[in-house]
This record gives structure tokens, C-alpha cells and sequence, in this order.
């Protein structure tokens, strides 16, 4: 089993939120990666020239299919909600929510900043000024819905609870993939 910290590390760099290098470094430091990864795997995860352009592609073609992304994506939603609530990187933490709604987790689209954020986005932003505290964001996006902490917290505890389960699923739309999952009572 892929420790769940060792798929987001593999997941951030997919997502170029790691450069290659710091990617590569974590490969060659890593003491439990090959027991994690199993033989076959680790070779050829280090065979990868991570210098090529389709270094991510590559990886992500192998992992693919031995990443639990319910758990990767759950985690990481927790997390981003943590930080808003706790008034840190607010507006990158809205974007993120919203990205992940238009991938499919549409119960997130339900808190309207979250789902109106491409439109209502640029309205928020434009009211912040450079030296604006995160406590200050904060203040100025709940002008927009005031109810957001609750909301937040709503599904925070939903998910934990098992109330939103993220099913891992692919489906197909019209234009795209998207992620699915099930609201239980």
C-alpha cells in the first residue's frame, strides 16, 4: 500500500507544484519509496528522465492505477478548508475549491462563493488591496456570503463523517471526465 503522503508528494509534482529537481531529490532520499512502490514500479519510476517535457505524463500513466485518489482529494479538501477557516491563503483556497468543483465534486459548488468564484471571484479580488491581512479577506469575501464559515464547516464534517464520500470514480460528460461522489443521508 502507497503511504498516502508519498501519493501527494507524487500528486504535486503531477500538478507542478514541485519542480523537478525537489521531485527528483525526494526519488533518490526516499528510504521507504521502493517498498511502498514494489520492484517493477520503482524501476521504472526511476528510469523516467524528469528533465523531459512529458516527464508528468509519463509518471502519472504509471501510478494511475495504484493511487487512491478518494483519499488524496479528500484529504486535500479538508485541508483547504482548514486553512480558510483558519484565515490563511483564503483566495488560493477558493480557486482550489472552485477547480475541484468544476472537476465534479459539485456539492462544494453549493456554497455560492465557492461555485458563483470564476465571476464573483474577480469581484472579491478586485476589493482587495495589497497590504489586506488574511483577516481582512476574510471579512471582505463574507461580505459576499456571510454564512461562509458554517458552510465550510458543513462539509468538513460531512466528509469526515462519511456523510460525502468521494467514490473514485471517472464518469464521462458531455465535453469531459469528472470526479464522482455520493451525498448519504
Amino acid at each position: 500500500m502507497i503511504d498516502l503522503a508519498t501519493q501527494i508528494t507524487f500528486l504535486n509534482f503531477i500538478e507542478f507544484k514541485i519542480p523537478a529537481e525537489e521531485f527528483e531529490t525526494y526519488l533518490y532520499t526516499s528510504q521507504s519509496l521502493e517498498k511502498e512502490l514494489g520492484g517493477n514500479l520503482y524501476s521504472d519510476i526511476m528510469t523516467i528522465n524528469y528533465n523531459g517535457k512529458d516527464c508528468r505524463k509519463e509518471l502519472n500513466e504509471k501510478i494511475q492505477s495504484i493511487f487512491d485518489y478518494t483519499e488524496i482529494h479528500k484529504t486535500q479538501i479538508i485541508e483547504v478548508i482548514d486553512a480558510i477557516l483558519s484565515k490563511q491563503s483564503i483566495i488560493a483556497g477558493l480557486e482550489k475549491l472552485h477547480s475541484w468543483a468544476w472537476k465534479g465534486y459539485s456539492f462544494l459548488g453549493h456554497v455560492d462563493v465557492i461555485g458563483n468564484f470564476g465571476e464573483q471571484g474577480k469581484s472579491i479580488i478586485l476589493r482587495i488591496e495589497g497590504e489586506d491581512t488574511e483577516e481582512e479577506i476574510f471579512e471582505k469575501v463574507k461580505l459576499y456570503q456571510p454564512d461562509l464559515e458554517e458552510c465550510l464547516l458543513d462539509i468538513k464534517i460531512r466528509m469526515q463523517k462519511g456523510q460525502i464520500v468521494l467514490t473514485g470514480e471517472m464518469k464521462q460528460g458531455i465535453y469531459s471526465q469528472y470526479f464522482g461522489y455520493r451525498e448519504l443521508p
